[in-house]
């Protein structure tokens, strides 16, 4: 399920850890490359996929976001999120920014592999 930004409450009741993974991009698709190198950081976590409750992406770029694109960034982000978790999109716009992008990932109430192999 994909929510707006209006379901920030449901950060307020979220316990336990995050991780804010971020990418950057420049050129053709960049929005999207730029989500995927933030979910390689996210591997770099060790977050067990399909495990995140929520997942916000903040988008940051000199421009607007077409509907596309962000069902593109849904689509990459979506491995690590839970079943019956949210995907919040935000962007921020800065109109004296370059061509580059950027896309931040924060994953809330998740499970990751901890030593020994065992998820935490």
């Amino acid at each position: 399920m994909y929510a707006s930004l209006a379901d920030y409450e449901l950060l307020q009741g979220l316990r336990g850890p995050m991780v804010i993974a971020n990418g950057r991009a420049e050129g053709e698709d960049q929005i999207t490359v730029a989500a995927r190198r933030a979910v390689q950081e996210l591997e770099r976590g060790s977050i067990i996929p399909r495990t995140a409750r929520v997942l916000l992406v903040t988008v940051h770029s000199p421009w607007g976001v077409p509907i596309d694109t962000l069902r593109d960034v849904a689509r990459v982000v979506e491995p690590y999120l839970r079943h019956d978790g949210i995907v919040l999109f935000d962007q921020a716009m800065d109109g004296n920014q370059d061509d580059e992008v950027r896309v931040y990932v924060t994953a809330l109430g998740f499970c990751r592999v901890v030593s020994g192999g065992e998820a935490g």
